[in-house]
């Protein structure tokens, strides 16, 4: 029997580590995006501190990605969809009561800069919503809304919310879009349809899925709502 060659077996180890494992590093980067929070708002366990006042900015209609990244509810995972945001009502058992949103709001208010405007002018909005999976009470996961912008976010919550539980796309890649909910509501207003949140479902042929992806800014290096999974910028290959 001929003995195994070292340098063979330590080269070919070599290799792995440095890009198969870069690979499978990489892929369980992209699952776990955003961090599951444990705040329980009963005790105040879990729940950070909100940011200082004035340390956070509105990137336009946007939250501050630092200040509020969007945290997880552990409860929600693919696996129990069912029996949670795709359950008639299920958010009303895990939405905080008021006595615990109403001095969070002015916290963050002040904490994006506009503690001195009047809080009816903004709601405390759940950057990941709940029927997406989003915390509860993680100040990590709320911030000031504006009510002139949350119609449209709201739009694309149900949207994407109702292709979830419909099989269309998984609860991974509507937390993902929701986080960018600027980019997929129709900058015209759209009666708060997600009008821009598209699948391939959505298209009759290869054709016009290419041409929306194409004017959307897509690309092999872009792929704007998901519809170009090997990267090739070719969208909806499964189109006729």
């Amino acid at each position: 029997m001929t003995a195994p060659r070292p340098v063979f077996v330590v080269a070919l180890l070599i290799f792995v580590a440095c890009f198969g494992g870069e690979a499978v590093w990489g892929a369980a980067a992209s699952r776990s995006q955003f961090k599951v929070s444990h705040c329980d708002f009963h005790t105040g366990q879990g729940c950070p501190p909100p940011p200082a006042p004035n340390s956070c900015h509105l990137k336009g209609e946007e939250q501050d990605q630092h200040c509020t990244p969007g945290v997880l509810n552990p409860a929600v995972r693919q696996s129990t969809i069912d029996k949670t945001i795709c359950k008639s009502g299920w958010t009303s058992t895990v939405r905080p009561p008021t006595s615990y949103t109403t001095p969070l709001k002015l916290r963050l208010m002040r904490a994006y800069g506009v503690g001195g405007k009047s809080p009816s002018r903004y709601e405390l909005d759940h950057l990941i919503s709940l029927e997406l999976g989003g915390a509860p009470s993680d100040p990590r996961n709320l911030w000031p809304e504006s009510h002139h912008n949350s119609f449209n976010k709201d739009g694309l919550e149900n949207s994407l919310n109702h292709k979830i539980c419909a099989g269309q796309i998984s609860l991974a890649v509507g937390q993902r879009r929701i986080v960018k909910w600027r980019s997929y509501v129709s900058s015209s207003g759209g009666g708060g349809s997600g009008a821009a949140d598209k699948d391939c479902s959505d298209f009759a042929t290869q054709a016009q899925a290419q041409a929306w992806f194409d004017s959307h800014g897509g690309s092999a290096s872009n792929d704007v709502d998901g519809l170009d999974g090997d990267h090739d910028g070719k969208a909806c290959e499964s189109l006729p």
